[in-house]
């Protein structure tokens, strides 16, 4: 039975031997032959991937498979996010004839990843090129900046550049889940002692006072104090003591 690992030895008894094609697409040669290609987008080998595919003149049906078009998908993902290999990507997607669908959900998962990195240069570069529609690529940034501010890539003028490079609404800060990764975001800079970012997030996303006066931000302002010898007063209410924190509350 032939294996993954013979495919590179088939090709060479193709080419050196002139096998007759119906032996070159018997069902299980064909079945192998696919499962390497999978294991090949899935490896990041694309161009082993596509000589298999050529040289061993793969039916349609093989290439338009559900198995190779979700490995292909993945392989777009991969190039645009972790490489930001574009023209790589844009090579999957013609040479195993990606419908559309695919290909803009593969893009808008590269634009949220590369964000949820703090990539942010290649992002504009993904919506030109695989000419993604305004609400996905809108959805996808959206969605990015939140993830960022939760993964701590909390870069505020590139958050606010990529705002404006892709429209959104000016009403996307006022959103309770941007609110939530904002808090998120700030509460975590006090924690760590980086106090302008956090004063910095507080005021060029005009976070609400009940967010700033809520008891959690409250706790973490005080801890701030206490552990950093820092003075963040007017992020807290004049009504509010800064009296030191018990051991049980900072536990928490």
């Amino acid at each position: 039975r032939l294996e993954i690992s013979d495919i590179g030895v088939d090709l060479q008894i193709k080419e050196e031997f002139s096998l007759p094609k119906d032996i070159i697409q018997s069902p299980e040669i064909q079945e192998a032959v696919k499962k390497a290609i999978i294991s090949n987008l899935q490896y990041d080998h694309i161009d082993r991937a596509l000589q298999i595919k050529e040289e061993l003149s793969l039916p349609k049906d093989i290439i338009q498979s559900p198995e190779i078009q979700k490995a292909a998908q993945e392989a777009i993902i991969s190039n645009l996010g972790r490489h930001g290999h574009i023209d790589r990507a844009l090579q999957i997607k013609e040479e195993f004839s990606l419908p559309e669908e695919m290909v803009q959900e593969a893009a808008k998962k590269a634009i949220i990843s590369n964000l949820k990195d703090g990539h942010i240069d290649v992002t504009l570069k993904i919506k030109e090129k695989f000419s993604l529609p305004e609400e996905i690529a809108q959805e996808a940034v959206k969605e990015g900046i939140i993830n960022a501010l939760k993964n701590g890539n909390v870069n505020i003028d590139n958050i606010l550049k990529i705002k404006e490079q892709f429209s959104l609404p000016e009403n996307f800060m006022q959103l309770p889940e941007f609110q939530g990764a904002a808090k998120e975001a700030m509460i975590n800079g006090l924690k760590n002692g980086e106090i302008d970012t956090a004063l910095e997030i507080k005021e060029k996303f005009s976070l609400p006072e009940k967010i700033i006066y809520s008891p959690e931000v409250q706790k973490i302002v005080k801890a701030a104090k206490i552990f950093y010898h820092v003075e963040v007063g007017f992020l807290e209410e004049e009504n509010i003591s800064i009296e030191k924190l018990t051991e049980e509350e900072l536990a928490e």
